[in-house]
């Protein structure tokens, strides 16, 4: 065999290796059609933590297959690739590697890519909602009490104007009653109300929890009622 032939025979031997780890490695996966952004943006956040995991995984099984010793009695293994071109266990073990070696890359771009968009909303006062919601796998109940939304506050807006559907929703406690058409003001203002109500509602659970009474039970005990 000339030299020449000889580099054509690696050419393709390492071809055959690199295209058999591509195959294995990357998963196609149908992109979602527009107007599913918010889907897509989920799927990435559910994933993120197995992507971590996969990662370090990754990592360890790179380890362990150059750790892996190529015996004698394997060196005079020849095997065929797709093609019929012969791969020798070292070139079929470099084969595995770049698989998991690809791996690996496209998992840390899509983690690179989740950190970054994180990044960009990691000052927001409800950040922790994707934290608990995502990758700690909490359920929304939980999630309201951690973040104090556990209160409720309503407001009805609507056209049906008869007075026994007005009385039983302030039965129930609803913050305003509104007729259409509301102005832009009236809306405002039972937003603002609702608001008042919610961090009023806030401020007595955590007065509560930290002197161990109420507000209005220290008032009346300072006052010496």
């Amino acid at each position: 065999m000339t030299e020449q032939e000889i580099n054509k025979f690696i050419k393709r031997a390492a071809k055959e290796a690199a295209l058999e780890a591509v195959k294995s490695a990357l998963a196609v996966v149908k992109p979602a059609g527009k107007g599913n952004y918010y889907k897509q943006t989920e799927a990435r956040l559910y994933a993120f933590p197995t992507l971590q995991k996969n990662i370090e995984r990754y990592r360890l099984d790179i380890e362990d297959l150059k750790r892996e010793k190529i015996t004698a009695k394997s060196k005079d293994i020849i095997s065929y690739g797709g093609d019929g071109i012969r791969l020798t266990p070292e070139e079929r073990q470099e084969g595995k590697i770049l698989a998991v070696e690809l791996k690996l890359h496209r998992d840390q771009k899509a983690v690179e890519e989740i950190n970054q968009a994180l990044e960009t909303v990691a000052a927001d006062e409800y950040y922790k909602i994707i934290e608990m919601r995502y990758f700690l796998n909490c359920d929304d109940t939980y999630v309201a009490e951690m973040l104090h939304c556990a209160d409720l506050e309503v407001s009805v807006l609507t056209g049906y104007r008869d007075f026994e559907y007005a009385k039983e929703a302030i039965r129930l406690g609803v913050t305003r009653f509104l007729l259409k058409p509301s102005n832009m003001d009236e809306l405002e203002e039972a937003i603002e109300c609702m608001c008042a109500n919610l961090n009023l509602a806030h401020f007595s659970r955590v007065f509560k929890k930290q002197v161990g009474v109420s507000a209005n039970e220290y008032r009346n005990q300072v006052l010496g009622k």
